[in-house]
């Protein structure tokens, strides 16, 4: 019985650790947004959101829509949303929607294909 707890807090403690890193991109990302610095908070957010944050993949998101510290790209921003939709982000199906307005059916399937194509090497 002692074997299964000791193996309980391990595999725990195994969970925790990996997704520390993820979290703390994130917080750090935040931090760097709310006082004006978005070269940092999208470094973070990236790094973040490389390793399946998706409140960080929701944020990119909203950085490529509003164009804060990059580009407007509502396909990039489009990508970023289906991403973070597709792990039951429920606001990032709202943000898609409303970028998919600006975009035509093509530049649609190329967002699409940008998102199957990163989660392909996600995994």
């Amino acid at each position: 019985m002692l074997k299964k707890h000791i193996l309980v807090l391990i595999c725990a403690a195994a969970i925790i650790s990996v997704s520390l890193p993820a979290i703390a991109g994130f917080e750090e990302g935040n931090v760097a947004y709310k006082r004006g610095d978005f070269a940092t908070a999208f470094k973070e957010f990236a790094r973040s959101a490389d390793q399946g944050n998706v409140d960080a993949q929701f944020t990119l998101g909203v950085m490529y829509a509003s164009g804060d510290g990059v580009d407007k790209d509502y396909k990039l921003a489009y990508m970023w949303f289906d991403l973070a939709a597709a792990k039951g982000k429920h606001k990032a199906v709202q943000y898609r929607n409303t970028c998919a307005s600006q975009l035509t059916l093509a530049e649609i399937a190329e967002a699409r294909s940008l998102a199957e194509e990163w989660k392909s090497k996600a995994k």
